[in-house]
């Protein structure tokens, strides 16, 4: 009764949440780090989409960070999956659950196998190559400096972005679609 507008199959209510709750999420993730990386390093800021190379005077820097999508059944950050989710349906009620990859041990995707079933767009890609931590995006930063793939130029300057950031942000937008009280 709440969401008569998302019929209750997988893929509608994927588009709904991707629509309605997280791309505000990441849209407001993307403008917190491009106004850190501008106000650090004094560069320009741009989306995955804009490829010109053209200088606007600044240091002429430039910080790219991939757009937020739904890519067949997987939340994206550019083209690499960066979470998991699952529904579950009866009668005429469901629920939809997702769990971001903030960060993860990169020693443990050696266990995992390139599955027989998967998206198209994936390909035959590994792991490592196929998924991308939110963490080495928005570049949370470790007492070294790095943002925990060995690359601490984006982390250094973007600050400390952390996961803290994320919830705040994914609790906001959630506040604005639905009618929430908080409880402990």
């Amino acid at each position: 009764d709440h969401f008569p507008h998302v019929d209750p199959y997988p893929r509608n209510i994927m588009k709904w949440s991707a629509s309605d709750v997280f791309d505000l999420v990441f849209q407001r993730m993307k403008h917190d780090a491009l106004m850190r990386y501008n106000k650090n390093s004094g560069g320009v800021s741009g989306n995955d989409h804009d490829h010109d190379d053209d200088d606007d005077g600044s240091s002429g820097k430039k910080m790219i960070l991939p757009d937020f999508k739904l890519r067949e059944n997987d939340y994206v950050l550019g083209e690499r999956k960066m979470g998991g989710n699952a529904q579950t349906i009866t009668g005429n009620g469901w629920l939809h659950h997702t769990s971001f990859l903030w960060n993860y041990d990169q020693d443990n995707m050696s266990y995992l196998t390139l599955p027989s079933k998967r998206p198209d767009y994936r390909g035959d890609r590994s792991h490592d190559e196929f998924l991308v931590k939110l963490e080495s995006v928005y570049g949370n930063r470790n007492d070294n400096g790095s943002n925990g793939d060995g690359d601490g130029d984006v982390a250094t300057v973007l600050g400390s972005m952390s996961k803290e950031v994320f919830f705040h942000h994914v609790k906001s937008s959630c506040q604005e679609s639905f009618d929430l009280e908080e409880a402990s």
